[in-house]
């Protein structure tokens, strides 16, 4: 396919939709330039031979994420930097958590994102018991919607770490990701994973919905891993440390820093999000949009 001439005058609230049917109709890159009146102009790049922008990748993608989340697709990577002080974190797979900083044009005033790979442990917490044995199984969750406590069978949600400051267990100088880095409940993410050996990965649009053990990363609601494609997850199943040491790769998160905040109702105690399961998907796909087409210079 021909690459067709550039769209002008495009604004912001048209800009994700614009990008992603260029991206559904196949378009390896989508680039997009700031105008002086605040909308944005468009090019899709279709040329199969397009090479990729001259930008080193700081973190080694795993298989299945190369030809989706490389530069080619928008990624902007040249922005982002290896965070090897996360290390210390049980369940990340080592060297693959990094931060983007300077984003521009996000929804939310968003400037940053998290990117990391981990286990995906199952977490059923919250308000409908599973189906399956679970001792662990706590009916609350940290962070409430319109209903109350999230559902794991309806919600797809990620669980944060505890910080320093919410734990008596000692984190011995591991960098919080609340207070240092800013991701905090009701932020928003998305997560990929391949189950099989071949074909393109799912896509996992989630809210950081629960806390967890401090020193720990890692473990996501059965509705995350059932749209992620995990065997089992309806029946308590999930990808632990050992699965993803075997494979020598885990899943990638994407974590949007503050994304979330203006939807957390001012004094609610525990914290309370306006958005529901459809407004966590609505809202991962916008931002994930602009994230992959930030403008160029």
């Amino acid at each position: 396919m021909p690459n067709p001439p550039p769209l002008p005058n495009i604004t912001p609230a048209q800009l994700p939709v614009v990008v992603l049917d260029y991206h559904n109709e196949g378009a390896t890159n989508v680039i997009t330039t700031q105008q002086p009146d605040g909308n944005y102009s468009v090019q899709a790049i279709f040329a199969s031979t397009t090479p990729a922008p001259a930008t080193s990748i700081p973190v080694k993608l795993p298989d299945y994420a190369q030809n989706v989340l490389g530069p080619q697709q928008g990624v902007p990577w040249g922005q982002a930097g290896i965070m090897p002080q996360y290390n210390g974190y049980l369940g990340i797979v080592p060297n693959t958590f990094c931060v983007f900083h300077g984003l521009q044009g996000m929804p939310g005033g968003v400037t940053s994102a998290a990117y990391y790979e981990c286990k995906l442990s199952n977490d059923d917490d919250g308000r409908t018991p599973p189906p399956f044995p679970d001792p662990d199984h706590q009916g609350d969750t940290s962070l409430h919607d319109a209903i109350g406590a999230l559902d794991a069978f309806i919600d797809a949600y990620a669980v944060l770490p505890e910080d320093q400051s919410e734990t008596t267990t000692p984190k011995h100088g591991l960098p919080d990701f609340g207070a240092d880095l800013g991701l905090n409940l009701g932020d928003i993410g998305v997560a990929f994973w391949r189950q099989s050996a071949s074909g393109s990965p799912l896509r996992c649009f989630y809210i950081y919905g629960d806390k967890g053990p401090a020193v720990k990363l890692g473990e996501g609601s059965v509705k995350m891993l059932e749209t992620l494609g995990v065997p089992g997850a309806d029946q308590g199943d999930g990808i632990e440390a050992t699965d993803i040491q075997q494979m020598g790769k885990g899943i990638i998160h994407i974590g949007f820093v503050g994304s979330g905040a203006s939807y957390i109702i001012a004094g609610s105690n525990p914290p309370q999000t306006t958005l529901d399961a459809d407004g966590v998907i609505d809202l991962g796909i916008r931002l994930f949009a602009f994230f992959t087409s930030q403008p160029q210079s």
